[in-house]
């Protein structure tokens, strides 16, 4: 038996589709009162959660003599970025590149600026004046990721190199915030 193409049964798949259409219609399994209080409750809960990783953090970095720097910007990301490795793992490649993309961007666009603006409103000043090694591997970082994206193709060598890459730049932190 040979594969269905779009274009062997084009009735068949405008049928289907119109029909997942009407499925999608249905009501709401919620109300918006409802996703506001639960979006509530959970941004609190994240609030909460954040407030005992930051005095965590400064408590790990001193017992185990591992610099503030390297445990920001190295082991973070990696609890952060856990639905794009769950989501990598069951092979769902669109979902996995949204989500750790689409966290860097809602972080340089929004977090960032946002966390410099009420740090200036409470007196509490933060700029965004990076060092020099900073500033390279997160142009280097960017570059990597560009070049490797840039065919559409993923392959378990661009993989591989893009490990080697993280496991460098981590390297590299853990060696210059001593």
């Amino acid at each position: 038996m040979g594969l269905l193409h779009w274009w062997d049964h084009p009735l068949q798949e405008i049928s289907s589709f119109q029909q997942g259409i009407q499925d999608q219609d249905s009501s709401p399994e919620i109300t918006a009162n409802e996703a506001i209080g639960w979006l509530s409750i959970l941004a609190l809960w994240v609030y909460i959660l954040s407030s005992y990783l930051v005095e965590a953090i400064q408590e790990a970095s001193d017992s185990l003599n591992i610099p503030v720097a390297f445990i920001s910007a190295i082991l973070l990301p990696v609890v952060g970025n856990m639905w794009s490795i769950l989501f990598s793992m069951r092979e769902k490649l669109d979902l996995t590149l949204g989500v750790a993309i689409g966290l860097s961007i809602q972080t340089s666009m929004f977090t960032i600026p946002f966390c410099v603006i009420v740090g200036w409103i409470i007196g509490n000043p933060m700029d965004l004046n990076f060092q020099l090694f900073e500033t390279v591997i997160l142009v280097m970082a960017v570059l990597v990721v560009a070049f490797m994206l840039q065919q559409g193709t993923s392959t378990d060598f661009k993989g591989l190199m893009l490990i080697l890459c993280y496991l460098m730049v981590a390297a590299s932190f853990f060696c210059t915030c001593r």
